[in-house]
């Protein structure tokens, strides 16, 4: 199930919305100071948040700032003016909610922003590996790039060219595809990342 993360110094509304949550299925982890929601983002990634901006005297907009990035965030909070809303929308949250709110519609514009991250998962993930696709989907991106230390695992069919000429040209390739399915399926499970397929060979990085 997916997991939350509610931000929030109001602590007697954060047990209810716990509560709650908790009752529906979803893992939920609070913190009802910024520095607590900062250090929960860097440790781990979330599915949803549920921040209140105003909280730590208005510490949680730079927290917003900063999570909005790779998390969809539901603002909730007691200021519920036009100019707020727009405020919220603008630094980026994906839905706004003003206190006190129905619990019936919370879930509801939960459900809609989780679904919205899974089919953004599911297109992604059509043109990259699943891996990928949830780093990208879990971590700010940085234009930059970034150094990173890789191994490298090269693959490929011995006696291939040979196999290819001799062999039903649907028997090459069903056996193409599982010997594949096979180098991702082991890929996966060690946290590689297929970078590329060619002829009978597979690129692995680790």
């Amino acid at each position: 199930m997916p997991t939350i993360l509610l931000a929030d110094d109001d602590v007697t509304l954060m047990e209810r919305l716990a509560t709650l949550l908790g009752n529906e299925g979803y893992t939920v982890l609070r913190a009802n100071q910024v520095q607590y929601a900062e250090l929960m983002l860097r440790e781990q990634s979330f599915d949803l948040i549920l921040l209140n901006p105003d909280m730590g005297r208005g510490d949680g907009w730079v927290l917003m700032g900063a999570a909005v990035a790779s998390t969809p965030v539901i603002v909730i909070s007691g200021q519920g003016l036009e100019e707020d809303i727009v405020r919220g929308l603008d630094a980026g949250a994906a839905d706004y909610l003003a206190k006190p709110f129905g619990t019936a519609e919370l879930l509801a514009r939960m459900r809609t922003r989780l679904r919205e991250r899974e089919r953004m998962h599911d297109v992604f993930g059509r043109f990259v590996s699943p891996t990928v696709a949830r780093l990208v989907l879990s971590h700010p991106l940085d234009l930059r790039g970034e150094t990173k230390e890789l191994t490298i695992l090269f693959t490929d069919l011995r006696d291939f060219t040979v196999m290819s000429e001799q062999e039903d040209p649907a028997v090459v390739i069903q056996g193409l595809n599982e010997y594949f399915q096979i180098v991702v399926d082991a890929a996966e499970r060690h946290g590689g990342i297929v970078n590329k397929f060619g002829g009978d060979s597979t690129l692995v990085l680790f």
